[in-house]
């Protein structure tokens, strides 16, 4: 039995997206990029207050410990931020890929 190759993410979508009508990947490549970047807008408003400052008087390690717990509690802001960033671009760029090789392989096969 032969082995299946593995594919990375990128070649399973736009596999895919090369699959599916042109005109659907034009939908989803604008809706994938409103969707990821209004995703982008939103946790940069999470981001924009400034971190906690602690108040005179405060035990350093107590004040470190809460600017701490403060950092990885915002954490998956940041994370889902650089993942939003980067992907507003790329899925539309995937998905465009996608619809032209639909397009293409739709006009040579009904030439045929």
């Amino acid at each position: 039995m032969p082995r299946r190759r593995n594919t990375s993410l990128v070649e399973d979508l736009l596999n895919m997206a090369s699959r599916i009508p042109w005109w659907m990947d034009a939908i989803v490549a604008a809706l994938s990029y409103i969707g990821l970047h209004l995703l982008y807008v939103h946790l940069g408003r999470l981001t924009a207050f400034p971190p906690p400052v602690p108040k005179s008087g405060v035990n350093p390690l107590t004040a470190a410990t809460s600017a701490v717990h403060s950092a990885f509690g915002h954490a998956w802001i940041i994370v889902g931020r650089i993942f939003s960033g980067v992907f507003q671009y790329a899925m539309p760029v995937l998905f465009v890929l996608g619809g032209i090789v639909s397009l293409v392989t739709n006009q040579w096969t009904a030439k045929k």
